[in-house]
């Protein structure tokens, strides 16, 4: 039986982009002690995954042990998770995962944005007037350039108005593009 220790909104909503056709919903569980053990120490792959649709909703729960894994790896996705500010449930041990996501806030992130960048950047060049894939560059990069000068790790643009970097204008045009599913110029 799962026992729910988190549930977030994540993806477009949390970025600050409004998409009515799907919403992302990230949680984390633990199933009992011994499962959490295998799973943590001896990386099982046991109940650590649930993925549900409803309706628009993607609902995916990782299992305490992988969650950990990958947050102390570290992988900006999860840390992500762990500190969205969009909480829809959380536990007395919300707080604990919290912290540790903060404590994994380090330079090594660098990779993980470049590697994201990279990716992105291929289906950019493919798709170039896809909004979305710009505003996924653009939110990897401010990101990237807020967490490692300052130690916030922010996920929404606003967060990003701070940047010496930040142009609201083209922001503002691809938000304009996504929401309205033109392509950009």
């Amino acid at each position: 039986m799962e026992i729910p220790i988190f549930v977030v909104i994540s993806g477009s909503d949390l970025y600050g982009i409004p998409n009515p056709s799907d919403v992302y919903i990230r949680g984390v569980h633990i199933l009992d002690r011994e499962l959490f053990v295998k799973n943590c120490i001896y990386k099982s792959k046991e109940g650590e995954v649930i993925n549900k649709m409803f309706g628009k909703c993607d609902f995916v729960s990782y299992e305490l042990g992988k969650f950990l894994r990958e947050l102390l790896k570290p992988n900006a996705n999860f840390i992500e998770i762990a500190l969205s500010d969009k909480v829809l449930y959380s536990s007395k041990y919300h707080k604990d995962v919290k912290e540790i996501a903060h404590n994994c806030t380090c330079k090594n992130l660098y990779y993980h944005w470049k590697g994201f960048i990279k990716n992105h950047l291929q289906k950019f060049h493919i798709d170039a007037k896809n909004p979305k894939i710009c505003l996924y560059i653009l939110r990897a990069y401010y990101q990237g350039i807020l967490c490692l000068n300052t130690g916030n790790f922010k996920s929404d643009f606003n967060s990003f108005k701070c940047l010496d970097c930040y142009d609201d204008e083209i922001v503002s045009y691809l938000f304009e593009c996504k929401i309205n599913k033109k392509p950009t110029n």
